[in-house]
């Protein structure tokens, strides 16, 4: 006869941590680190997604990260759901931005890790319409460096993406998102509905402090998004 024992400590976990309630099940963390990092949901959310997916529960994620590295297994940190999302995803999703900050510290590198459908942290930020939360991993993700292979969220398919799903959040205009873009044509760009040949190239003044770099306004040249850019697209915030 199967024991389903488990459940008792899974739906434990489960309230805590949409409840922010840490101090209810630190004791069975302590009694069993294993449940730091488990799986408990159907969807193979694990407490930590969970209690990042609230945007609330900022104490329990603060807590449950500080334990997680505490017994070394800061390496399952970001162990994603059934849907290839990983906390980082969540974050971005729900404009936890709070969440986002604590899990980049831990590894900047998650930045520029996608899901499965190729979508990295600030895609999803800027497609569910969180300004904050995708300023700050604007800040925080890096390119890729000449030579370097990997993913990059800011050229290709990826960055056409990026940029098409800001200019459907809305954000552009003064104080808001400002493109820069490398003076290099690819053969093909993407956007929300998929690739698409790459048309005539748009001629922006250049960047007045970067001869390789050309700056475009969003509200200015927005009509273009959905024909494709020549260039790989790199987006960063613009403060003034």
């Amino acid at each position: 006869m199967p024991h389903y024992n488990y459940v008792i400590s899974d739906l434990t976990i489960y309230k805590a941590a949409i409840n922010d309630d840490w101090d209810s099940v630190s004791h069975l963390f302590k009694q069993d680190p294993e449940l730091l990092t488990k799986q408990i949901t159907y969807l193979w959310e694990t407490p930590l997604i969970i209690a990042v997916g609230t945007n609330r529960s900022h104490s329990f994620v603060e807590k449950l990260v500080e334990r997680i590295v505490a017994v070394g297994a800061k390496d399952r940190l970001f162990v994603g759901s059934y849907g290839g999302n990983n906390p980082l995803h969540y974050a971005a999703k729900v404009g936890n931005r709070t969440a986002a900050k604590l899990l980049v510290e831990q590894n900047p590198d998650m930045t520029r890790v996608p899901n499965p459908y190729g979508n990295a942290p600030l895609t999803l930020a800027a497609w569910h319409g969180n300004k904050d939360t995708l300023y700050y991993l604007l800040t925080v993700t890096r390119d890729l460096v000449p030579g370097e292979e990997g993913f990059s969220p800011y050229t290709g398919i990826a960055g056409g993406n990026l940029i098409t799903h800001t200019l459907m959040a809305g954000f552009y205009g003064k104080s808001n998102i400002c493109l820069f873009c490398p003076n290099i044509r690819p053969p093909v760009v993407g956007n929300i509905s998929g690739v698409i040949p790459q048309t005539r190239p748009i001629m922006p003044p250049p960047h007045p402090r970067r001869r390789d770099l050309v700056e475009i306004p969003l509200q200015r040249y927005s009509k273009h998004a959905q024909m494709g850019f020549g260039w790989p697209i790199r987006c960063i915030p613009l403060f003034s």
